[in-house]
């Protein structure tokens, strides 16, 4: 899985901070490999409604409110600015160290 070292004030939950590390990680994060990531180590039959994503993304966006910006790629996944993903990789490196 991702590294998901991100500062406790954030307040994100290990899936939140795993979509979060995705998004800091890469220009576009698509809906089939965040799915992949968070869940494709489970069987078909144990893994959750793809429409979790929404919601997971939703609650990432709401926390990270003045922090990084998300926009939707609609019917495909998700990006996030260049400065954006800079700054959360900030942000995970200071909780690293």
């Amino acid at each position: 899985m991702t590294d998901r070292s991100f500062p406790p004030e954030l307040g994100l939950t290990d899936t939140e901070a795993t979509i979060a590390s995705l998004l800091a990680t890469r220009e576009k994060l698509s809906a089939v490999v965040a799915f992949d990531v968070l869940y494709g180590d489970r069987a078909p039959d144990r893994q959750p409604q793809f429409a979790i994503l929404k919601s997971l993304i939703c609650n990432v966006r709401r926390k990270l409110r003045g922090v990084a910006t998300i926009t939707t790629i609609w019917g495909w996944g998700w990006s996030m600015p260049a400065a954006d993903r800079e700054r959360l990789k900030a942000m995970r490196s200071k909780t690293d160290a």
